[in-house]
């Protein structure tokens, strides 16, 4: 109808992500084909809670905006899809993935974390968690400029869960101890995701790697991470103190908020480089 694909661009965990033409407004888009197969009725209705959610939130520079939400008839199966916008910059996990040592300039780390953060300070403040915050869920445009997409977690604090009591939901490699352990999620959770998001940038790599999921999450559970300068001896000493702060074990020992966060990364000389917080244990 009123999309024409044209190719493929890509696919993810949960989305085939297509070039398509809205003939309607005559414009390129991208037509996000949700992948059904596997998914219970609860799952395919966080595919309808993203689009509302990030309908809740409005436009916002740092968010990624969502054009259409429909259903498709697609080789006898029912289809959901949402039309996005075209993102030509890829998403920070493909900078990661191309940079020197997977480290970024510090510099584009820095603005980079403070987009997201104005991304995250608006959606909080609309009473949205993202539940899933990571560099493969931070889009760019042509220019660099960050959008948070990838609402499909998204929990509005005044809605009733979707997911049963206990579920385990988010990516291990920046899911916060409280979501690991299927506690009660704030707007914190988002704040220690995006430390993990900040070290691996940093760092190369993210906090806590393991064999396998339960290795991971139990790290994120028990053992404090090493400081970032222990891979990255150019980590300024205020950063270091601020991601060491967003990945506390104990939502309580976190900034107080997204706006704290930001202050503390305006705060920040790139010059400022000194002694590690702390060495890696035996």
């Amino acid at each position: 109808g009123r999309y024409q694909v044209e190719k493929f661009l890509g696919e993810g965990g949960k989305k085939r992500v297509y070039l398509a033409h809205d003939s309607v407004l005559d414009r390129d888009v991208a037509l996000a084909v949700i992948k059904t197969e596997g998914l219970d009725a609860a799952s395919i209705s966080r595919v309808t809670r993203e689009a509302q959610a990030l309908g809740r939130l409005g436009d916002h520079p740092h968010i990624l905006q969502i054009f259409d939400l429909g259903r498709e008839s697609f080789q006898g199966k029912d289809q959901p899809y949402m039309v996005l916008p075209l993102m030509p910059g890829g998403d920070v996990e493909g900078l990661i993935e191309q940079a020197p040592d997977h480290r970024l300039p510090l510099e584009q780390t820095l603005t980079l974390a403070k987009q997201v953060c104005r991304g995250l300070e608006f959606a909080h403040g609309k009473g949205i968690v993202h539940r899933d915050l990571k560099p493969g869920n931070v889009w760019l445009t042509a220019d660099g400029t960050a959008k948070i997409g990838d609402f499909g977690l998204a929990l509005p604090l005044d809605r009733p869960r979707l997911t049963q009591e206990g579920m385990m939901v988010g990516t291990v490699a920046y899911m916060p101890p409280e979501q690991a352990m299927g506690s009660e999620v704030t707007p914190k959770a988002d704040l220690y995701s995006l430390g993990a998001m900040l070290y691996e940038m940093v760092a190369g790599r993210p906090p806590f790697l393991g064999d396998d999921t339960v290795a991971i999450i139990g790290q994120h559970i028990n053992t404090p991470p090493v400081a970032p300068s222990w891979h990255n001896a150019q980590c300024p000493r205020p950063l270091e103190a601020l991601i060491m702060r967003l990945l506390a074990k104990d939502p309580a020992e976190r900034p107080a908020s997204t706006a704290d966060v930001l202050a503390a990364l305006e705060a920040i000389d790139l010059a400022d480089v000194g002694a590690s917080l702390a060495a890696p244990s035996d």
